[in-house]
């Protein structure tokens, strides 16, 4: 009542009222006084019905604290639309201020929406009663079929990862090597899921795109999609259960590499060998044909005619890219499956006369090139997610960055190609580099071919690292190209995914380097890098520095899978605040440790040489006996200088302590997806920026203006 009173011109009174500390619904209790003067007025009651009716409304409604009588003073308003405003000291002046200063901050960027561009301040909400307005869907959106499969990927990727570290741990105490080969060839089957959850999240932004943020709604993707989806989890996971089972039921552990082949436990032509080689061929055909299916059902998904007007939605430059790279990857990582399939069956498990055979050798060294393929499908939906969010020239980045997206693409493709071509056209000899992306090409004396081939893939190098850095620069540095403004700074998940981004091609980039500069300085090519020193000699600079690089790209294994997750929880906080929210601040800080442990986990290798004398550290599969360090799967470092006892302590404790941080960093990414609601994201986006769920267009604010709140 005492905003009616007091938007009088002629009234500046007070007004009093009652602030009751024993219930925070308060205005529960005033229907309650209300209901009571109406029964003491009720003209068909007698006195003594009224007067029991009254005492036990009062007692049911005040059974805590005597209310608590509060003086708010009031300035006269100006009509009954500008009701007279709290006078400094009122116990409601300071929320009403910042009320205020929200309504003026929201007229400000409707104005000029690139304003504030150097600042994260989040405005205050709009307070009713003991809590402010947050901006949600009701009822919270539960968690779609993309995440989930994601979720499962994801866990069982880092499950395989831990398992891995656990027989290692079991290696080192009894020397049976059996349960570490098992997670060994375990690891290499789950080494597809990034590639997977990329394109279920590829597929997850389009939807999004073309339902304006409520793709359940209008069934986006189809059912069809998300069945395709559970398809190709489910038979990456009956991969593992081929590797668990066939070990365990035969009683023999296949190689690292053969970890699918049934002649590792079955003599040829059994039924068991039978039946291991079909379900083999089954699983790795049908992970295949899935992904193609949400890759064309991404390509083929249908905008919704009430939206859209019947008009076509075209693919953006980074889904489009994203797509491209998935059908590659898997066409060859398929024909490779395939020839090693054939090679199985033509050996009959006796003589490997098939081992040196050009198509699989071909097929096996493209697949080797696709390695990085998944990291730069990240880059290419960071950039889309940070354009979307600001809303910049209808939801895409840079023309230039769009254009270097495809050149990204087609150089990888071209990379693949020469791998391709160069043993079964120009009878060459082709084999896995030392790192992943590398390829190794021997053309017996011919050296003029070794270094016409080496100069080829420098081409391509310079091409990829230089889109991949301009594509960092790009995301970091976006700006609207029609106003010429920049747009707000990064969200801390979009900063720590361009962290893992930066690590992981820097260090490629050096080995490839370090690698080409060994070719032309006329060392074999062809040598792998394991057999060029023994323990106890003293490697040259550039082995040292090619050995370490080696070791390190090892602690950014899990660099793509941590981006995915960080892209999926950041999805999800979008969805539930319709757009304007950020991650949980825990979420928040469990990126940050994960990104500070891959840091420390990096600088661990570097300082190896440094504690050694000169001895790089060596991975597990070129280990040999007297190496003083050797460097997992799973990145961490264990130091064995047989002289240096305490640094060998130091580095075991901080391994474990490293390890116990980043996976409990990961089980807190998982968990935030599905424990994250209004309550913990915080519900409104930094100033200037927009929801990546809505349709591209002008600039239009994300917060409603707050017409009118009641603030007593």
């Amino acid at each position: 009542a005492g905003d009616v009173v007091c938007s009088r011109e002629s009234c500046s009174a007070d007004c009093v009222g009652i602030e009751d500390k024993g219930s925070t619904n308060s205005m529960f209790r005033m229907h309650i006084w209300l209901l009571a003067v109406w029964i003491s007025n009720a003209a068909t009651m007698s006195h003594v019905q009224q007067g029991m009716a009254v005492e036990s409304v009062l007692r049911a409604a005040f059974t805590g604290p005597d209310p608590v009588m509060v003086m708010h003073k009031k300035q006269p308003g100006k009509g009954n639309d500008m009701p007279g405003s709290y006078k400094e000291g009122s116990p409601l002046f300071e929320r009403e201020q910042r009320h205020l200063e929200t309504v003026k901050r929201q007229a400000k960027i409707k104005d000029n929406p690139f304003e504030m561009e150097s600042t994260t301040e989040m405005p205050e909400h709009p307070w009713v009663g003991d809590h402010f307005t947050t901006s949600c869907l009701d009822p919270l959106p539960p968690v779609s079929t993309t995440m989930q499969n994601v979720v499962v990927l994801a866990m069982v990727y880092f499950l395989v990862y831990t398992a891995l570290a656990i027989a290692r741990s079991v290696y080192h105490a009894t020397g049976k090597e059996g349960l570490m080969r098992v997670m060994q060839g375990a690891a290499t089957v789950v080494d597809v899921a990034p590639m997977l959850c990329v394109l279920y999240l590829a597929a997850r932004v389009r939807a999004v795109q073309l339902g304006q943020g409520n793709p359940e709604k209008y069934s986006l993707p189809p059912i069809w999609m998300e069945a395709a989806m559970w398809i190709a989890t489910c038979l990456l996971i009956l991969q593992l259960v081929l590797v668990f089972a066939a070990s365990a039921v035969s009683g023999r552990v296949a190689s690292k590499e053969s970890v699918l082949d049934a002649t590792q436990y079955y003599p040829y032509g059994s039924m068991a060998y039978v039946m291991l080689t079909v379900l083999r061929f089954m699983a790795v055909f049908g992970v295949f044909l899935a992904a193609i299916c949400v890759a064309s059902g991404t390509v083929a998904m249908n905008p919704p005619a009430s939206i859209w007007n019947g008009s076509e939605v075209p693919l953006s430059a980074a889904v489009e890219c994203i797509i491209s790279l998935v059908f590659q990857y898997f066409i060859v990582n398929t024909l490779h499956q395939i020839t090693v399939v054939y090679s199985d069956v033509y050996n009959r498990g006796v003589q490997p006369e098939v081992e040196t055979w050009r198509p699989k050798l071909a097929l096996e060294a493209a697949a080797h090139v696709f390695k990085i393929a998944p990291m730069f499908c990240v880059l290419f939906l960071a950039s889309r997610l940070r354009a979307l969010q600001v809303h910049l020239k209808h939801g895409t980045p840079q023309t230039w960055a769009q254009v270097l997206f495809y050149v990204a693409t087609y150089t990888l493709t071209a990379q693949a190609v020469c791998a391709l071509g160069v043993p079964l056209l120009a009878q060459g000899r082709v084999a896995k580099g030392d790192v992943d992306g590398d390829v190794r090409f021997d053309f017996g004396k011919s050296t003029a071919k070794v270094i016409a081939v080496r100069a080829l893939q420098i081409v391509f190098l310079v091409f990829i690292y230089f889109c991949a850095v301009a594509i960092v620069f790009s995301i970091i540095f976006l700006r609207d190209e029609k106003t010429d403004k920049a747009a707000p700074v990064p969200s801390p998940t979009m900063t720590c995914i361009l962290t893992l981004v930066c690590l992981y091609f820097a260090v490629y980039f050096a080995a490839m380097v370090a690698i080409t500069v060994r070719t032309f300085r006329g060392e074999a090519h062809d040598q792998r890098l394991a057999d060029r020193y023994r323990p106890g000699s003293a490697p040259d600079g550039l082995t040292v520095v090619l050995s370490t690089l080696q070791s390190a790209l090892l602690t950014l294994v899990f660099a793509p899978m941590l981006c995915v997750l960080m892209l999926a929880v950041r999805i999800r906080a979008l969805q539930i605040t319709k757009g304007q929210g950020h991650s949980p601040k825990y979420a928040q800080a469990a990126m940050g440790v994960a990104v500070v442990v891959v840091c420390l986990q990096l600088c661990m290798v570097f300082l190896v040489p440094f504690v050694t004398g000169g001895v790089p550290p060596r991975r597990l599969d070129d280990m040999r006996p007297g190496d003083p360090a050797i460097t997992y799967e799973d990145g961490s470092v264990e130091l064995k200088s047989p002289d240096k006892k305490a640094a060998n302590s130091a580095f075991e404790v901080v391994r474990y302590v490293l390890l116990l941080f980043l996976y409990g960093s990961i089980l807190t990414l998982v968990a935030s997806i599905f424990i994250m609601d209004c309550n913990t994201t915080t519900g409104i986006a930094p100033v200037g920026t927009q929801s990546f769920m809505t349709t591209p267009g002008p600039f239009e604010p994300t917060l409603a203006p707050v017409k009118s709140v009641d603030w007593g």
